[in-house]
């Protein structure tokens, strides 16, 4: 009898051999689950049926160890352990990044020559005949380490770092708003107590809402997204002017699900 549907339409299902050994609980040390789908299913995906029922049961994937095997098309074997975990301090640094800006928040002042009539390019850096020059700025920025220590690390947990590693958070992750946070990958081996110990590094950007652009209001910039200006020339007055006039924010990382990293609410 299935337990659990996932999203994907894998069916979770206690293994009724299992259910004498281990009381059909993820109390105990180890559990064993059939996954079950309509057409073929890789262990990956009955690894994520995994994680759905536990967060339908309110309890917390990054407890368990998860690993899937198949054991024909259209079924996997799952066995959940909890996890032994030992953490170790985080480092971080919020020196900041760069970025090159054409537009600035704000014109504080216009101071010509004499002589000479001023031009006002609504916020637009370095303006020449043909083009805006701009400037690269700092910009607030934090990077961090997390360090995990796992009894054994499989196949498709590797595989899950490799795929989410240069995705930004699809959802709100620990501290960090949805878009914030980009996983730059993980390193890892086996230390002197023959446990995998990993490090995972991220960097974060803030999410903006409601900003000008020179006289553009941009609604909403995810951290990661880019954000770029269209200039066109303008008759200002008696003069053409290259000034803003489109702002444009771009996704250029794709999101992932963090909660498959199984480290919690985002370690800090």
């Amino acid at each position: 009898m299935s337990l659990f549907i996932s999203d994907d339409g894998i069916a979770v299902e206690q293994r009724p051999l299992d259910h004498e050994a281990y009381g059909g609980r993820l109390t105990g040390e180890s559990t064993r689950w059939l996954t079950r789908g309509e057409y073929d299913i890789e262990p990956s995906q009955a690894v994520q049926a995994m994680v759905e029922y536990l967060k339908s049961q309110k309890l917390d994937p990054s407890k368990f160890d998860i690993q899937a095997t198949q054991v024909a098309e259209k079924l996997c074997h799952v066995d959940v352990s909890i996890r032994s975990q030992l953490e170790t301090p985080t480092s971080f640094s919020t020196t900041g990044g760069t970025t090159h800006l054409n537009q600035s928040l704000v014109t504080r002042g216009i101071f010509a020559a004499p002589g000479y009539a001023t031009a006002n390019y609504q916020g637009a850096i370095g303006v020449d005949d043909t083009s805006v020059q701009g400037v690269d700025i700092t910009i607030p920025a934090l990077q961090f380490q997390l360090r995990r220590q796992f009894k054994t690390v499989d196949v498709p947990y590797l595989n899950t770092l490799f795929r989410l590693t240069g995705c930004v958070n699809d959802s709100g992750w620990g501290q960090f708003s949805a878009g914030e946070v980009l996983f730059l990958g993980a390193e890892g081996g086996e230390n002197e107590e023959n446990n995998v110990d990993l490090t995972y590094q991220f960097a974060c950007r803030p999410n903006q809402l409601n900003f000008n652009v020179g006289n553009i209001l941009v609604v909403e910039k995810r951290g990661w997204d880019y954000l770029w200006v269209k200039h066109e020339e303008a008759l200002v007055g008696d003069r053409i002017l290259r000034v803003p006039a489109a702002a444009y924010v771009e996704q250029v990382y794709p999101t992932g699900d963090f909660d498959l990293l199984a480290l919690g609410e985002g370690g800090l």
